[in-house]
């Protein structure tokens, strides 16, 4: 069993976070933010209604919550 999950998080502001998707493997997460990325661009809807986003990460985190690393979708491309 691995200790780490990805997280796929849509940053709305600078501290409110959207998780989009997560999964123990990352080349899924990555995959599931790239489809993202291409079909939604930086935006997202919420009740009917579609804001823009200050950037899609990707987030490593521990099982306990604890947050090893952000990564940025442009150093992801």
């Amino acid at each position: 069993m691995k200790n780490v999950i990805y997280r796929f998080m849509i940053k709305r502001s600078a501290s409110k976070f959207v998780c989009m998707f997560y999964d123990e493997d990352r080349k899924l997460v990555v995959s599931k933010l790239k489809a993202y990325r291409k079909s939604n661009g930086y935006s997202y809807t919420e009740n009917g209604h579609t804001f823009s986003c200050l950037d899609l990460i990707l987030r490593e985190e521990t099982l306990t919550g604890e947050v090893l690393s952000e990564t940025p979708y442009r150093k992801l491309a």
